[in-house]
């Protein structure tokens, strides 16, 4: 192997402080003196620069405006003239979907018509007793002379009575209970709710008992 061979084959290669040279299938390494430590560098966020000269001065900026100050006062307006009063009147009022209310008529006397929400449908009740047959060819009257005295023959029955008929206090089990009163002449009609009660000749007045100030009385229609 000549010079020229040799050289073409040998490699040099550096890895750190390692230096492996190879000649062929040779390699011989050889370890790199490490030199001495060099001085530490300068802190460069430490150096400050000189100072600069100073710069001219600018001018002064304007004076802003003031939003404090108040503008002056304006004249005194005219007094308005004196409003309407309106009448209110509620004109129509139905059921519908959606309540509502329109106003017409006149400024003076508007008209309020209304439209109320229907309701929903209620439950419906038990069926009632079913009542006496009210078919009747004819009507039994009982005749009672001047200023009777009521008896239980007065009850669900039509009576002829003439001059005073004073009724008893009732109790809660006659509430219901009914008598018609016709006249010839003229009748009162005492111990009433109403206090007394007068029929008029050729007239007739129902009367029934309901449950009125703590007590049970006959109320006439």
């Amino acid at each position: 192997m000549d010079a020229l061979t040799l050289l073409d084959t040998a490699t040099l290669e550096v890895q750190g402080d390692v230096l492996t040279l190879t000649l062929g299938n040779k390699g011989l390494k050889a370890k790199l003196p490490r030199g001495e430590r060099g001085a530490a560098g300068r802190d460069g966020i430490s150096i400050k620069g000189d100072k600069g000269e100073q710069g001219i001065q600018g001018r002064d900026g304007q004076a802003g405006r003031d939003s404090t100050i108040a503008g002056e006062r304006g004249e005194k307006g005219e007094r308005g003239a004196i409003g309407i009063t309106p009448r209110f009147t509620i004109g129509r009022v139905v059921t519908g979907d959606e309540a509502s209310a329109v106003i017409s008529g006149t400024p003076e006397e508007p008209i309020l018509n209304l439209v109320l929400p229907r309701g929903e449908r209620g439950m419906a009740g038990r069926d009632g007793v079913k009542g006496k047959d009210g078919n009747h060819e004819y009507i039994q009257l009982h005749y009672a002379g001047s200023s009777p005295r009521f008896t239980n023959e007065f009850i669900t029955n039509h009576c002829l009575v003439d001059g005073q008929l004073d009724l008893p206090d009732m109790t809660e089990s006659d509430v219901g209970s009914w008598t018609i009163l016709k006249t010839f002449t003229d009748l009162v009609v005492n111990g009433c709710v109403e206090g007394c009660v007068r029929v008029p000749r050729g007239e007739a007045r129902k009367f029934v008992v309901i449950s009125y100030g703590g007590k049970y009385q006959f109320t006439g229609f």
